[in-house]
């Protein structure tokens, strides 16, 4: 299992446009997820395909941001 770089993760974070976490949809969520996944877990996790575990994973997180932001903006 490889060594998850903390300072690395955190600037990843820091480094992100604050305008990008309002107004998301469930397809900004995915792609943003998709990204950071294969940056940091690419040796975990080969397969993100929609039909892989992966992707499961990808697609459940990406509802739930999605859900969160509807109902934040009600």
């Amino acid at each position: 299992m490889s060594k998850i770089n903390t300072n690395k993760q955190l600037k990843y974070l820091q480094n992100k446009n604050k305008k990008r976490f309002t107004n998301k949809t469930y397809l900004d969520f995915k792609n943003d997820l998709l990204n950071y996944s294969r940056e940091f877990y690419s040796e975990n996790i080969l397969d993100f395909s929609e039909t892989s575990l992966g992707g499961m994973f990808l697609d459940f997180a990406s509802i739930v941001g999605d859900s969160l932001v509807y109902y934040a903006e009600q």
